[in-house]
């Protein structure tokens, strides 16, 4: 071994190339430091080109997938935005269909129309008062027997009251 040729100094006295007859294949280049071999593997152009077209292929397909996903859920959150804007919608027209349909007019309509109702005639409803307990609370029992006797009340008057009308109509 001689010398590397052109540095000078401490490396020069340090760094050694191996003859030619001793040098190992091509791509490889050794150098020896004192008492230990360095080796150091080159990649041919051709290798380094194809390692550099792959990073880059590479490279390519990330920035294509990921730009797939952001429209994949941009499309889907366009959807969803029109789902929400349509439930919306539907949510005021019912809201505005309960209105109309709970309204004391329409309710009356519907019961002279479809169901042949009419207002009832003076003397047709009696109204029951009952007396209230000691305490402002009725039992249970209290409760049931008041409920009992307006029941009766009410049956008496209903049938007083079929009984006008069956002679009216007589």
């Amino acid at each position: 071994m001689k010398p590397y040729q052109g540095i000078e100094g401490s490396l020069a006295r340090q760094l050694y190339v191996p003859e030619e007859k001793d040098r190992p294949a091509v791509g490889r280049r050794t150098a020896v430091f004192r008492h230990r071999v360095r080796t150091r593997y080159r990649l041919y152009p051709a290798a380094q080109a194809a390692l550099a077209i792959l990073a880059a292929g590479l490279l390519l397909f990330l920035y294509v997938g990921e730009r797939v996903a952001i429209t994949g859920a941009g499309e889907k959150l366009a959807a969803e935005q029109r789902s929400w804007q349509y439930e919306l919608d539907r949510n005021s027209q019912l809201k505005a269909e309960l209105a109309a349909l709970g309204s004391l007019e329409r309710i009356e309509q519907t019961a002279r129309q479809k169901l042949g109702m009419v207002w009832p005639q003076p003397g047709q409803v009696l109204v029951v008062e009952l007396p209230a307990s000691p305490s402002g609370h009725g039992t249970d029992r209290g409760r049931m027997a008041e409920s009992q006797l307006a029941n009766a009340q009410t049956a008496q008057a209903n049938t007083a009251w079929a009984a006008q009308r069956q002679a009216a109509n007589r």
